[in-house]
């Protein structure tokens, strides 16, 4: 029975593990945490993202629908200004060691399927693996830099904490204003309530954070303890991030690029891209093609976001607000940034924005 190793507990690495395993393969993931959903920098965590769930099915062999649901209600904020998103074309996720996250449900079926895992490992040196090792260490700046891959910081404060009968229960929030140099963004799932402001800019000033605590007063009568800092790195170093073989190993998650470089959606990419891993272990070239075909968007997405780097923050905002807006009479733009989520087919945007977005997907 061939041994396949594989770094990081993550999303990716958990699928990549499932699947292999199902195969027949002996399977060995290495994690550095003491459990599953554990990496305190970022987790327990909210996400709140587009899902396509029959493409992941078809691709994973896994049904996400029992753990990844529709928002019930998505407000987005635009300094004074707010607005009301299609809620239930958005997905809630919870990243954590909790019974209901996503990283448990993935956990038990490989479990189940008869991966191995060794805990507490630590940071381990991706080159002391073998070739052909899946290396899926997420936001982990470390092993970027070990393996020579271009990255960006990324900062942040989190606020969480667990709320029985929240009455913003499935509910979501999202700001650009002059507190988000990237954006602010809140949801409440499975009496879990998480706030998330971020930052691949510069750091996050005091006087940011305080407007975005008066902010979730003023606006939701929500008042966290103190924040929680993060720290981490995104695939934008560069147009060339998406990768899926490098120096030997096969990359699957946040280290592979496979991540909208825009809003820096990455839970969709994740688990397609540890599927796309599992199958590069068997058949490399079908796996390069399909890693390519959905990371397609990328390099002009990424050029997109450093050109409107080069822009105000406060110019940024309107031209965004302008295109949700009126996403019609911006449709090249619509169409370009919809279609950036690795595995996503069709036009996210359109459904979020536009209810009847099926005829335009």
């Amino acid at each position: 029975m061939k041994l396949v190793n594989i770094l990081g507990a993550g999303l990716a690495g958990l699928t990549a593990s499932i699947i292999l395993r199902r195969k027949g393969y002996k399977v060995v993931v290495h994690e550095r945490e003491k459990e599953i959903g554990s990496y305190s920098n970022f987790h327990p965590s909210l996400h709140v993202t587009p899902f396509d769930h029959e493409a992941v099915e078809e691709l994973t062999g896994i049904s996400f629908k029992s753990v990844i649901k529709p928002m019930k209600e998505v407000k987005y904020f635009f300094e004074n200004r707010a607005y009301e998103a299609n809620a239930p074309a958005l997905y809630g996720v919870e990243r954590s060691s909790r019974p209901t996250s996503v990283d448990t449900f993935l956990f038990k079926l490989a479990v189940a399927e008869g991966v191995e895992f060794e805990m507490e490992k630590g940071d381990v040196n991706p080159d002391e693996l073998p070739d052909g090792s899946i290396i899926a260490t997420g936001l982990n700046p470390l092993t970027f830099e070990k393996m020579g891959l271009p990255s960006r910081p990324v900062w942040g404060y989190a606020f969480r904490e667990e709320v029985k009968n929240d009455p913003h229960d499935g509910k979501a929030y999202c700001w650009f204003c002059h507190y988000a140099d990237d954006y602010g963004y809140g949801a409440s799932i499975n009496g879990l309530r998480y706030f998330l402001l971020f930052s691949t800019f510069r750091k996050i000033s005091e006087a940011q954070l305080h407007s975005f605590r008066q902010d979730l007063k003023t606006r939701l009568d929500i008042e966290f303890a103190e924040p929680i800092p993060t720290a981490g790195a995104v695939p934008i170093g560069s147009f060339t991030n998406p990768r899926l073989f490098h120096r030997g190993k096969i990359l699957a998650g946040t280290i592979s690029g496979t991540m909208e470089p825009a809003l820096l959606f990455g839970i969709h990419g994740a688990i397609v891209s540890g599927a796309i891993a599992a199958k590069a272990v068997e058949e490399p070239g079908k796996a390069r093609k399909l890693f390519k075909r959905i990371n397609r968007y990328f390099r002009r997405l990424y050029l997109s976001r450093r050109c409107a780097e080069l822009l105000p923050l406060k110019v940024r905002h309107v031209m965004l607000e302008t295109a949700t807006r009126y996403p019609r009479l911006h449709y090249f733009y619509i169409a370009l940034m919809g279609h950036g989520i690795p595995g996503y087919r069709g036009n996210w945007i359109w459904k979020v924005l536009l209810k009847e977005e099926r005829s335009h997907a």
